[in-house]
């Protein structure tokens, strides 16, 4: 009965935590030092954004311009590697990294969700990632992620070996066929029955953003796979604590798993 139980109802949360923008709200936003403390803290992985720059390179931003975090209103398309590395977080006062930095600072240590973004989000993007995720022997450390599932099929139809996600700002149709490895949900639409059947066609569910302990509560009981989220810490503690549960209370938390 011992071992049926625990079958049934697992003491121990198989959910990952994936830290939003590099390292969530604990660290300065899609830095290195971001990623960082994310691996500090036990992340499973580190979320990130890429856009290209004048000259061909890539580098980590998640808006469609550097003024939130900069003060500088340009666009990363509208200015040169070296224009960009000149620029300085108002907050904490980091450099914006490239693409090479932030893979090099995950290697062996966490595995990083890039998400290939805004207007020069590409094939050319995605060849260019590609090769730089292969010159360092990271297709096993990396996930290459868009809202535009055009660009995950045809990363998944010429780079087979790469790990992919397509992010669905709400589940509609069949979304479990689609073509990628994980598909990536709003908290709000990710029930039970949408993540069961992207099980049932051999994908990972990915949800984000549960930042609330009752969000993170309820996602680490269910069967999602993976959450992004802005607090790490506060979800390593979550688990934590979810793994201190009592029989009664792990069964409880079964029968009551619902909507968020």
């Amino acid at each position: 009965m011992d071992v049926y139980y625990d079958l049934l109802f697992p003491s121990q949360v198989e959910t990952r935590v994936i830290a939003h923008r590099a390292g969530g709200a604990d660290g300065p936003e899609n830095t290195v030092r971001g990623v960082e403390i994310a691996i500090a803290e036990g992340a499973y992985g580190s979320e990130t954004d890429i856009q290209r720059t004048s000259d061909g390179h890539y580098v980590i931003n998640h808006d469609a311009t550097f003024e939130r975090l900069t003060g500088s209103p340009r666009k990363p398309s509208e200015l040169t590697l070296a224009q960009v590395k000149e620029l300085r977080l108002k907050e904490s006062g980091e450099p914006i990294p490239t693409l090479e930095e932030m893979l090099d600072a995950s290697k062996g240590k966490i595995v990083l969700f890039v998400e290939l973004k805004g207007e020069t989000a590409d094939r050319q993007m995605a060849d260019d990632a590609v090769r730089m995720v292969r010159e360092r022997q990271m297709t096993d450390e990396v996930v290459l992620i868009s809202l535009n599932y055009d660009l995950i099929d045809y990363i998944e139809s010429t780079y087979p070996e790469m790990q992919t996600g397509f992010l669905a700002w709400l589940a509609y149709g069949n979304t479990a066929s689609l073509h990628c490895d994980y598909l990536g949900l709003e908290a709000e639409s990710a029930t039970t029955s949408v993540i069961e059947s992207i099980h049932n066609q051999d994908k990972l569910a990915l949800v984000w953003t549960p930042n609330t302990i009752s969000e993170q509560e309820h996602f680490f009981c269910s069967e999602a796979d993976a959450i992004i989220t802005d607090n790490v810490a506060q979800a390593a503690d979550v688990r934590t604590q979810l793994s201190k549960r009592s029989d009664l209370e792990r069964l409880l938390d079964e029968l009551l798993q619902g909507p968020v």
